[in-house]
């Protein structure tokens, strides 16, 4: 039997939160997940319109998660739109790093399945 197809976009000061959600996920599941860490360049924000990284242009997972410090609300906003333009069934988490309730509120707006903010528990 296949797993579930997970990928996890992170920023890398945020590699240890990324972590963090991968432990979870690896810990608490009681299906087999394959998961993907894919780490992202600002610059890969500022290009989502015109040119979308490779790994997200492809859309072969199953559930998305985007770990994100709150200045990047408007970029991870871009990027949600893009994968439910291209995939709109694909469930899309946010996680985030101390985010305001504006900065959440923007995020669902954008296509969000769900936000989920720190700290991080089992």
């Amino acid at each position: 039997m296949d797993g579930r197809n997970v990928l996890i976009l992170y920023v890398e000061e945020l590699d240890m939160l990324a972590n963090s959600l991968q432990d979870i996920l690896e810990s608490s599941s009681n299906t087999e997940l394959n998961i993907q860490k894919k780490s992202l360049d600002l610059c890969d924000f500022g290009s989502i319109k015109s040119d979308p990284p490779i790994f997200v242009s492809s859309l072969n997972h199953d559930l998305i998660f985007i770990v994100l410090h709150p200045r990047l609300t408007q970029q991870a906003s871009s990027l949600i739109q893009y994968i439910y333009r291209k995939k709109p069934g694909l469930p899309v988490l946010i996680v985030i790093d101390k985010g305001d309730k504006d900065c959440i509120s923007h995020l669902v707006k954008s296509g969000a399945r769900d936000i989920i903010t720190t700290p991080l528990k089992d």
